[in-house]
């Protein structure tokens, strides 16, 4: 018998709320539609092929729309908030280290508790500057 509920794991306290809608929307969804996204992701997305294929996938998430089911839409829109979410944030991310570290000269522990970010997100992204 089919359970009603569903468990997400345990989530780290500043997960930003969109993730979480994410989650909660993609728990929601039929199997065979969170099978089909699944599918999206790992093939799609994250082969080298995408990345020329690029507009073919935004085409593919306007399309969405088109369909009847307000969970999967509610989904893309969710996804779509949560990629700007993310790019605004490694842009951010990204300036502030180069202030700090590069034109500033501080260290890299300096300049990760100076903008309250991991010490490890800090050396990645130094690591790139230092190239």
């Amino acid at each position: 018998m089919k359970s009603n509920n569903i468990q997400l794991p345990p989530l780290p306290i500043d997960t930003p709320l969109e993730s979480v809608e994410m989650i909660w929307l993609y728990a929601r969804l039929p199997d065979g539609e969170r099978k089909m996204l699944r599918e999206i992701l790992e093939k799609d997305i994250c082969s080298d092929e995408e990345k020329r294929r690029g507009y073919e996938w935004a085409n593919m998430i306007e399309t969405v729309k088109e369909r009847t089911d307000p969970d999967l839409e509610q989904f893309a829109e969710l996804m779509r908030g949560l990629l700007q979410t993310l790019i605004v944030q490694a842009c951010e991310t990204a300036g502030a280290v180069y202030q700090h570290y590069c034109a500033d000269g501080k260290s890299v522990e300096e300049t990760a508790e100076a903008i309250k970010v991991p010490v490890d997100l800090v050396e990645l992204v130094a690591q790139y500057y230092n190239q």
